[in-house]
């Protein structure tokens, strides 16, 4: 494994953060990862939320030594089968992020554990460049204050330079809060629609793929914006969408107790237990080699990821689209039957209404 420290400083030299980016490559090192599935991953974005560098720790372990470790994680999670996922792997190339807001992660570990920003007091996931700066009527600047500007924090700055230069076709931001698999968008409600419809479809398919294999269907699964029932704004995982044209752009909410009294951030973002610790480590480790083996499924993927039967269904949509295809034969072409969107349409809709009842802590946190 490759290990990059980069120190950045802000223009008026007052905070710096140092930002650890962990390389893997389980086929071997390449020169250029142009061939390869490129694939970036974040954890510690927000600083009271430990238990997703714990999750960091439990995916290097298994991609410094796939042959043993996944065919033992896959064994005990009885998720998928090993050889397409090994050699899926043997063509891509991780950046993974164990502790993005090491500042902040320092004045939890001094005892503020309801600390979500960084060291100076920033929201660094409010930080971003796609409508940064709105506030909800809700707002509060203890949890999201977003900064003096757009990319005022390091830690923003650091991570969308390394997708800048990485060109990642996966992003993963992971938090704390609630179970739930997001996709864009989180700064309004709905997905993406238009041209980019297929893809969000695509990754919808995906994520309720993950959820019914992984976790027996018990996360949230939807546009983070729509399923959470609150805007979040300024969010990283908006950016690699909008901007950076990320195919999958994703954000995974991991753990969250509910029952948690609202003082205590400690058990309200991660498990109390090891018993609990080790589940939550286990069962998202394993989450991640679930997504890694539908990408030949999903049509934003280069095409010599793609599966047969995905290369032949994109080939009988481009020849029906001159005989005036319909927006719900696409919808089946990517594998969503129409009636299937109608219906997490739905069940988006009154998640929705249950959450709106008031955001705790742990709803801020999630996004």
């Amino acid at each position: 494994m490759q290990a990059n420290q980069t120190i950045f400083v802000v223009p008026d030299m007052s905070y710096n953060s140092t930002l650890r980016i962990v390389t893997v490559e389980p086929g071997g090192l390449t020169a250029t990862h142009t061939d390869k599935l490129r694939i970036l991953v974040n954890f510690g974005q927000h600083a009271r939320e430990l238990v997703t560098s714990e999750i960091a720790l439990g995916l290097l372990r298994v991609l410094a030594d796939p042959a043993r470790e996944l065919l033992t994680l896959l064994e005990r999670r009885r998720v998928g089968s090993p050889i397409p996922m090994l050699e899926l792997l043997a063509k891509s190339v991780w950046k993974v992020i164990p502790l993005e807001n090491s500042r902040g992660r320092a004045v939890v570990e001094a005892g503020r554990f309801c600390e979500r920003r960084n060291g100076r007091g920033v929201d660094t996931n409010r930080n971003w460049g796609v409508d940064w700066g709105k506030k909800e009527p809700d707002y509060d600047p203890n949890e999201e204050f977003p900064g003096t500007k757009a990319f005022s924090e390091p830690e923003a700055n650091l991570v969308r330079e390394a997708a800048v230069l990485f060109q990642p076709h996966i992003w993963i931001n992971v938090h704390s809060g609630m179970e739930a698999l997001f996709m864009p968008f989180d700064h309004k409600v709905g997905a993406p629609g238009g041209g980019g419809a297929a893809a969000s479809n695509a990754t919808l398919a995906m994520l309720a793929g993950v959820n019914k294999e992984v976790f027996g269907g018990r996360c949230v699964v939807g546009p983070g914006g729509k399923s959470v029932g609150y805007l979040a704004h300024g969010t990283a995982t908006d950016y690699m969408h909008g901007i950076l044209k990320v195919p999958v752009s994703l954000t995974w909410e991991v753990f969250g107790d509910e029952s948690a009294a609202y003082e205590d951030c400690y058990r309200m973002f991660n498990p109390t237990t090891r018993e609990g610790l080790e589940a939550v480590v286990d069962s998202w480790t394993a989450a991640f080699f679930a997504l890694l083996s539908r990408v030949p499924d999903h049509m934003g993927m280069p095409r010599q990821f793609w599966s047969p039967q995905l290369a032949a269904q994109v080939a009988a949509v481009r020849a029906r689209d001159g005989l005036g295809l319909t927006r719900p034969a696409v919808l089946g072409s990517w594998g969503l039957a129409p009636w299937m969107g109608a219906s997490l349409a739905v069940v988006a809709f009154f998640v929705v209404l249950f959450r709106r009842r008031g955001r705790s802590r742990a709803t801020h946190a999630a996004q």
